[in-house]
């Protein structure tokens, strides 16, 4: 497989694009590129509509040879590539009349309407948007959603994230909260913006939810498992890092670099002896308990550190993955570019412009055979270049179509099969179930999903179902939208069965090892010649190919391998929902192409390279101007001032951020520091640390979220940095109805993220409450293998399928 070259397949590039004849106007900027530039590369005709100054991102950078020119910003070279540009003052009644015109064919238009920067035709009230045409998909991006008390909110990327709650997780405890860099908060809710698009577009024209409405806090939030631990016992979750872990796990200095482990499992202390080739030091058969490491932590951690520090780290990497360690090397953005993996994968791409020239950045961000993403066209380099090409290609070209439906569930009849396990497996069927997939989750009673395990239970008790296997609250979270079917995947009976449900669903997703689906006879080669129109989605740390195919990694070697860690912070799970939804994506994008071509899609996404693809900025650097990153979360680029505030109470904070004149004055008057305000023709002056000083000692007396209030009523971005109580408690995410109330018979009442897709006339919605393991397991085996009642009854007598209901019974 190859990014848009010639597949195993067949000659992928002259396949038809996913979304060739859809047409797309993009409004979006500053929050929203990434989504359009994820619709480009699936194929569609992007336009972006840049206002007279010129679209944001050609102020942001890094920019070629670090000169600071419109023309010469690599960030908007990689986000707008594939667009091309038209410039609109929409102040002027002639450009407006223009641009109904331009846009009376679009399909899709991407808009990021506030109140504070409204958009010339939009009605927050109706979320009508004047100027769209009948059947158009609208869909707007914004921080906090249309409506709300948030609505009215001045806002940045930084002061965005902190309201969704992961920000009060990142950083060591009682030191300021790590906030995200490079808009990637924002990518990820374009990621989300585009997954409600192509769900959008399965429906028919007459049918179709005309304003989708995707919040960055909403999905944030989707991604917060602390309200799961908050709802279940009231505790504060979110506990922020002591810096401390149960060793092997950590990151260690080798002699020539560092490494990062993640030893989660019992297994993993003997793999770890096996890497360092069994240091007689670390011999003592009680070292094998993690209590026991924990308790003589101050000890364990100096032996360690003079044993690895004789290593180089690429041995260590090698050795600990033969013996099925977890482990990676830690890197910096420079040091992730330079990895061979990528460059055998064919993931860099020269599809960019910048400065008058092309320049390398990172390529599609899924891997798929036949090619689904492929590298889109370099951005127009001038403003409005390329406009009149635009507009006359949109006349008269249809959109896409997958034989659409007039339901409510845009998937509705969709069948997904997940063996998908902890958080991007599950995640990625659970995005699709919100959407109305008829989503199936196999597991295996022999070896259930590890988050069952008391080692996540956020309840007081660990719940125990009728037939005895344990459930918690995480599971249910993660589970919600699917069915379960009980399968004993290890013997002959429970894989032949497997089979049969391959052979009558629409897609498959896996996250195991690279090994496991061959050992079940269960590839997509084989599963093919069983269903000729089958979409297998693989999800891996490094993708299958490649000399790192075969590794093991959770998604915290992800964010150190990357160079994430580096900069940001080392968080468990971030790549795996980044992860998670761009699969979705891919999947959607894949159903197209089953239903125009009728052949068969193998889906290869890889972690490393889908956060690459979606935090672009960071690496633009190292790829083009050889320099180490600088791109980092504060101060924000352009602001005259960031500040992560202390707040009254245990380890709480605000974040404020000026970017102007106004806000400065407005900040000096909420602080009674009116003699530092500025005239607004002038720049912030040298008394910037005086202010900071004031914004401190005013902000120590008062809570985060009031802090966040009052300064965001005088027009000022600010906002508490959230822990799980606030967000579970946030008054915009239940103005907007976002928390779902769910009865499950063994954990009782739950409080549930909704899915972050909202479709106006077919808004997402999880139509399954979490399932007991095995609670579907007859019902699906008649309905979707076909297989007779004595079939069934004699599969679960040998016990290769699991039945909840005949436990019961």
């Amino acid at each position: 497989m190859t990014r848009g070259a010639k597949s195993a397949q067949g000659d992928s590039a002259t396949a038809t694009p996913p979304l060739a004849g859809v047409r797309v106007f993009d409004l979006s900027s500053p929050i929203g590129p990434y989504c359009g530039r994820l619709l480009a590369d699936l194929g569609a005709s992007v336009t972006l509509v840049e206002p007279s100054e010129g679209d944001p991102y050609r102020r942001l950078g890094p920019f070629r040879d670090g000169l600071a020119d419109p023309e010469s910003s690599l960030a908007f070279g990689y986000y707008h590539a594939g667009k091309t540009s038209m410039v609109l003052n929409l102040e002027s009644e002639a450009e407006q009349s223009r641009l109904v015109a331009l846009a009376a064919e679009a399909d899709v238009i991407l808009i990021s309407p506030s109140a504070r920067r409204p958009l010339w035709g939009f009605s927050p009230e109706t979320c009508d948007l004047a100027w769209a045409p009948q059947d158009a998909i609208v869909c707007s991006i914004t921080p906090f959603g249309i409506g709300g008390p948030y609505w009215h909110r001045p806002f940045t990327h930084a002061t965005s994230f902190a309201a969704g709650g992961q920000m009060g997780e990142m950083g060591v405890a009682d030191s300021p909260p790590a906030a995200i860099p490079a808009e990637i908060h924002w990518h990820g809710a374009s990621a989300h913006a585009a997954v409600a698009i192509l769900a959008a577009l399965a429906v028919d024209k007459a049918a179709r939810g005309r304003f989708l409405d995707i919040s960055a806090q909403e999905v944030e939030a989707f991604q917060l498992s602390a309200i799961c631990a908050y709802h279940a016992q009231g505790i504060i979750p979110g506990q922020r890092h002591s810096g401390k872990v149960i060793p092997p796990s950590g990151l260690w200095e080798c002699a020539d670099g560092r490494i990062d482990i993640a030893a989660y499992a019992d297994h993993h202390w003997p793999a770890f002896l096996e890497m360092l080739d069994h240091p007689p030091e670390l011999s003592e058969p009680s070292l094998a308990d993690m209590a026991v490491r924990r308790q003589i932590f101050d000890g364990l951690i100096p032996v360690i550190e003079g044993i690895v520090a004789g290593w180089d780290r690429e041995d260590l990497f090698e050795r600990g993955q033969r013996a099925g360690l977890p482990v990676c090397l830690r890197n910096t953005p420079s040091e992730f570019v330079d990895d061979p993996n990528l460059a055998e994968r064919g993931f860099w791409a020269d599809n960019c412009r910048a400065g008058g020239a092309p320049f390398t950045a990172p390529g599609a961000p899924i891997l798929a055979d036949p090619c689904l993403f492929r590298p889109a066209e370099p951005a127009v380099p001038r403003a409005g270049q390329g406009a009149e090409t635009a507009a006359g290609g949109a006349t008269g070209v249809a959109a896409a179509s997958c034989s659409g439906n007039g339901h409510d569930r845009p998937l509705e009849g969709f069948r997904v099969l997940s063996l998908g396990a902890y958080v991007a497996g599950n995640v990625c069927a659970q995005i699709l179930a919100g959407v109305g997939a008829d989503v199936v989750k196999v597991e295996n009673p022999s070896r259930p999903e590890s988050l069952r395990g008391g080692g996540y239970n956020d309840g007081a008790n660990l719940a125990q179902e009728p037939s005895g296997f344990t459930n918690t609250p995480l599971n249910a979270y993660l589970s919600r939208g699917m069915k379960n079917v009980g399968l004993d995947l290890f013997s002959e009976e429970g894989q032949q069965t497997l089979k049969d449900l391959a052979a009558n669903c629409d897609v498959i997703i896996e996250n195991f090892g690279g090994t496991v689906m061959a050992e079940w006879g269960a590839t997509f080669d084989e599963l093919r010649k069983l269903n000729p129109k089958l979409i297998m989605v693989s999800m891996s740390g490094y993708g299958r190919t490649g000399p790192r195919g075969s590794s093991k990694a959770y998604a915290s070697n992800i964010a150190s391998h990357t160079g994430l860690s580096e900069a940001w912070w080392n968080s468990g799970t971030f790549t795996d929902y980044a992860a998670a939804v761009h699969a979705a994506l891919a999947v959607l994008a894949a159903r197209i192409h089953v239903a125009s071509s009728g052949g068969a899609v193998y889906v290869d996404a890889a972690q490393t390279e889908i956060f690459a693809a979606m935090a672009a900025r960071i690496y633009l650097d190292p790829l083009v101007n050889g320099a180490e990153s600088a791109v980092q979360a504060s101060p924000a680029e352009g602001a005259l001032m960031t500040r992560l505030v202390r707040c009254e109470g245990d380890d709480r904070w605000a974040i404020v951020e000026i970017e102007d004149i106004d806000q400065w004055n407005a900040a000096c008057s909420v602080v009674g520091r009116q003699d530092l305000e500025r005239d607004p023709s002038s720049s912030a002056g040298s008394d910037a640390g005086e202010l900071a000083e004031a914004i401190d000692e005013w902000a120590r007396r008062r809570t985060p979220r009031s802090v966040g209030h009052v300064m965001a009523r005088a027009g000022v971005p600010a906002a508490s940095v959230a822990n799980g109580e606030e967000v579970y408690d946030d008054p915009q995410l239940h103005s907007r109805g976002f928390f779902e109330d769910v009865h499950h018979p063994d954990l009782g009442h739950l409080v549930l993220p909704a899915p972050p897709q909202r479709l106006s006339e077919a808004p997402g919605a999880f139509l399954a409450a979490p399932a007991r393991l095995g609670e579907h397991s007859s019902e699906i085996l008649g309905g979707w293998a076909g297989l007779s009642s004595s079939e069934i009854d004699d599969l679960i007598a040998t016990g290769a399928v699991f039945d909840a209901g005949a436990v019961q019974r």
